[in-house]
């Protein structure tokens, strides 16, 4: 059974991607993917200890006289009469998807019919009647467009090659593609175990490893930086601590291995001295099980994980993907395969101690940032203090 409340004349339009980490998007490549299934085993797995809101959104072309989805009967368009129209479910049925969802476990689930050109202004309504402090699950290919989320998961059934319209939309901004390899057992290619909720939304563990580097001299900081206090713990510390819902390894690249052992994850010594990060960085990749990595120095306390992910999606058919801002690269927060390891160690055979000049033999996309928040390095005291006292305001607020 659905209660209905119909949408207000006018448009309300959001400009630009917005961000939502507490929101988890589930596409799908075609029909039969088992996208129900998976956002059902989801709810299943995580309602118990959390506020699973459940969305399932249904774009239109056009309100026609025939249905515009090529579908019988199946109440899309012949209830359609504006341009959006939002439902909720309250039935524990099993029959339709967002009665599954119900039975599953979800505290609400919603049903957004729009028309495809008020996306935006049909989204807006929706979201504004949650809480937000609710973890959120979506059906849909479409809303990957308007919303960068904590994961964008795209469900494709076994042996399908081709995306639909909607899927090929947003298919460069798929985190994982999930194959429903069973019909019978409703299984499927992701363990639910690489998916976590945090304080601040969803986690995705990337099939990848992170890599801290933590052999600086910390000349400038005239202190090791890789210890100061940041939120009750080491710098380094809270570093890991970001990183570690979202890769499925974690590595500290350094040459006092007893220092950083309290971590618990190995500590990767320079193969040979005197190269700076990028002996650092090869030797780490060396040591690494996994083919993606991503590199970020010590002095950058804030991991902007919607850019981490934005850079691991680039990665394709790349040795490296470095952010780069106004002419500025930023070798130490970057996306690297292994395929640099043979380059980097010629390199250095050669006499070569910078990263930049490594470069020159790899194929390196360059990710422009520049609309994106600076990255932030803290070098000296000065910068450290500065971002001490801007946390603790932001914590006030």
């Amino acid at each position: 059974m659905l209660a209905t409340f119909e949408s207000p004349p006018g448009d309300a339009v959001i400009d630009g991607m917005i961000e939502a980490p507490r929101m988890l998007i589930v596409g799908s490549t075609g029909k039969n993917s088992g996208k129900t299934d998976f956002v059902c085993s989801l709810i299943d797995r995580f309602h118990s200890n959390h506020e699973i809101i459940a969305v399932k959104v249904t774009t239109v072309k056009e309100i026609d006289d025939k249905c515009t989805r090529s579908c019988l009967d199946c109440g899309v368009c012949t209830d359609l009469s504006s341009n959006y129209l939002i439902t909720r479910e309250i039935d524990e049925g099993r029959d339709k998807d967002t009665e599954r969802m119900v039975a599953a476990g979800a505290s609400k689930v919603f049903w957004l019919r729009v028309l495809r050109e008020h996306l935006h202004e049909g989204a807006a309504a929706l979201l504004d009647g949650i809480s937000k402090d609710a973890l959120i699950i979506c059906e849909s290919n479409s809303l990957r467009s308007l919303f960068d989320p904590g994961a964008f998961v795209m469900c494709n059934r076994r042996g399908e090659s081709r995306f639909k319209e909607s899927a090929e939309a947003v298919r460069a901004h798929v985190d994982r593609l999930v194959t429903f390899t069973d019909n019978v057992d409703r299984r499927f290619d992701l363990d639910l175990d690489d998916i976590e909720t945090l304080s601040s939304g969803w986690a995705l563990r990337s099939d990848a490893a992170a890599i801290i580097l933590a052999g600086g001299m910390s000349q400038r900081m005239q202190s090791d930086k890789s210890t100061l206090p940041i939120e009750g713990a080491p710098m380094l510390a809270h570093i890991h601590r970001q990183l570690l819902p979202h890769f499925k390894q974690t590595l500290i690249s350094a040459n006092d291995v007893d220092k950083y052992k309290f971590l618990g994850v190995a500590v990767v010594p320079d193969s040979i001295a005197g190269f700076g990060p990028l002996m650092g960085i090869t030797s780490a990749l060396q040591a690494s099980e996994h083919e993606l990595n991503f590199v970020t120095a010590c002095d950058m306390p804030q991991v902007d994980m919607a850019l981490v992910r934005r850079m691991l999606r680039a990665a394709d058919g790349y040795d490296a993907v470095v952010p780069i801002a106004e002419g500025l690269i930023e070798p130490l927060f970057a996306i690297y395969h292994k395929s640099v390891i043979g380059v980097f160690q010629d390199a250095m055979a050669q006499g070569t101690r910078q990263i930049r000049a490594a470069f020159k033999g790899c194929n390196i996309n360059y990710l422009d940032i520049s609309k994106s928040a600076p990255l932030k390095n803290l070098n000296t005291q000065e910068e450290y203090t500065g971002y001490i006292s801007e946390l603790t305001e932001d914590q006030k607020d």
